[in-house]
């Protein structure tokens, strides 16, 4: 009952996917002579590395443009996961009652606000490189935290407030802005219309996926764990 709405709105996002690749065109950027005078000797020899081919076969700007595709994915469908399990773990795992539990997503959420506000100041010190390793690091601690928990509800809850502060205050906040940043300086002033569309697309589709992946698995395991005890 629960995950039907995420069924129904992952049909409409892969239909979405597939009017945007087959008729979704990208108009053709012409390039004049002047626009050619423009380009700096910098910018001639960023294009040169780009268009050279890796291993896999394909150009370093489009390995560039998957990795951050990739970190998109990831980041979205790990925050997707906690916004559809968080609460029935903490009141499954922890004990916590459900206002109790939204009250800590809500004020992580709000420290998350704050860190999000504070990212030009981070930006100063530290690259989009570090700021993404950074805070999928810190979300990937939080995750975890919290794989180490008993069947019962005896748990410290404190181990749920530490794991929603280090994935909703700072893990996220930091490692998707600095995806977003990163995508951006990669694309820079090539056409942008249909990479933003299937960068977006792409978190869309992990925060429905992962969620109906992880509660299936989450039951699966209950599952199997209640036949073990029988």
């Amino acid at each position: 009952m629960f995950t039907a709405p995420a069924y129904f709105m992952s049909i409409l996002v892969a239909t979405a996917l597939f009017l945007l690749s087959k008729y979704f065109k990208d108009r053709a950027r012409g390039q004049t002579p002047k626009d050619l005078k423009k380009k700096s000797a910098k910018w001639a020899a960023i294009d040169d590395h780009a268009k050279q081919l890796t291993i896999f076969g394909l150009s370093v700007y489009d390995c560039c443009i998957l990795g951050c595709m990739v970190l998109n994915i990831s980041t979205k469908g790990s925050i997707g996961s906690f916004e559809t399990l968080g609460v029935s773990i903490a009141m499954n795992r922890f004990d916590m009652s459900s206002s109790g539990a939204g009250a800590t997503v809500a004020c992580c959420g709000t420290v998350g606000v704050a860190v999000l506000l504070s990212m030009g100041r981070l930006s100063q010190y530290l690259s989009d490189v570090q700021l993404i390793a950074g805070g999928m690091l810190v979300m990937a601690l939080g995750i975890l935290s919290l794989t180490s928990l008993s069947d019962d509800a005896n748990n410290d809850s404190w181990k749920f407030v530490l794991a929603i502060f280090m994935i909703y205050s700072v893990g996220y906040p930091i490692g998707h802005t600095a995806v977003i940043g990163l995508f951006s300086k990669i694309v820079g002033r090539r056409p942008q219309g249909t990479l933003l569309g299937w960068f977006a697309s792409a978190g869309s589709f992990a925060r429905l996926v992962f969620p109906i992946t992880s509660e299936d698995a989450f039951v699966i395991v209950a599952i199997a764990r209640h036949f073990e005890r029988d």
